[in-house]
C-alpha cells in the first residue's frame, strides 16, 4: 500500500507543473488584471502577491487591497477613467463560499 500510494504522489509531483509541489509548501496567492471599458484593452494585470492568513492573520485582506490599488494606479497612469478590474481576490477560494 506505501508503494501505490508513494508512487502515486511521484506521478502527480513530476505530471503536473509546480502545483503538486505547491499542495504541501506553498502560501496562495491574488491576482488580476485591469481593462478599459472603452475599448475593452487590457491595462495591466498583477499576480504572485502571496498572503498566508494561519501565520499572519489579515494578510488575505491587505493583498487584496494591494492588488486593488495598484491596479487603479496602473489604469491612472495609462490615462483611463472607465475602466474594470478582474480578479483580486484568493484564486483558490471556492466560488460556492
Amino acid at each position: 500500500m506505501r508503494k501505490i500510494i508513494l508512487s502515486l504522489f511521484i506521478i502527480l509531483f513530476f505530471q503536473t507543473p509546480s502545483y503538486a509541489f505547491c499542495i504541501f509548501f506553498c502560501d496562495p496567492d491574488v491576482e488580476g488584471c485591469v481593462y478599459s471599458q472603452d475599448t475593452g484593452e487590457k491595462i495591466d494585470c498583477i499576480g504572485g502577491i502571496t498572503y498566508n492568513e494561519r501565520k499572519d492573520p489579515g494578510s488575505l485582506s491587505r493583498a487584496e487591497n494591494y492588488c486593488l490599488s495598484y491596479l487603479r494606479e496602473q489604469a491612472y497612469d495609462a490615462g483611463h477613467s472607465n475602466y474594470s478590474i478582474e480578479g483580486c481576490y484568493d484564486m483558490n477560494a471556492s466560488p460556492y463560499n
